[in-house]
């Protein structure tokens, strides 16, 4: 009986320094970049920026898009943006095929408003994809955080 308690105890002690581990290891996995240096992020990773301090941005999620005769096709993006004082998530953005290019790319920008009410621009420089004869799977995007661009 004593044998059993004292493995079950090793598990659960195994198990918890494991959990913590990865939750220590995933803040520090975040990566450090300046506004308008490029780099590309996949779903899960996060990005603590130079001239945001107290702040991290995580790609949550690439949703792929389906095919559809006379239309164009887009990847939506969510995302979260953690602050000292604050917590937002974002599930409907939008960036749209470069239809009038040559070739298929995915490329753009939106807005993130921080410090409750101060914007800026994500430029989406690119989108990593894979195509199937349905849809486009969204794998990775190339992006640069920018004070508020006006001309979006």
């Amino acid at each position: 009986m004593m044998k059993k308690i004292f493995f079950l105890a090793m598990i659960l002690c195994i198990c918890g320094c494991s959990t913590e581990e990865v939750t220590t290891q995933g803040k520090m996995d975040c990566f450090q970049k300046s506004f308008m240096e490029p780099f590309t992020m996949e779903p899960g990773q996060c990005v603590n920026l130079k001239e945001w301090p107290d702040k991290t941005f995580t790609l949550l999620k690439i949703e792929s898009a389906k095919k559809q005769k006379q239309t164009v096709p887009a990847a939506t993006i969510a995302y979260s943006l953690k602050e000292i004082n604050s917590f937002q998530e974002w599930f409907d953005v939008s960036i749209n095929e470069d239809y009038q290019e040559e070739g298929t790319s995915f490329s753009g920008r939106f807005r993130i408003i921080a410090d409750g009410n101060v914007s800026y621009t994500i430029f989406v420089d690119d989108i990593e994809f894979t195509e199937t004869e349905t849809e486009y799977i969204f794998k990775k995007l190339t992006l640069r955080f920018s004070e508020y661009d006006p001309e979006y």
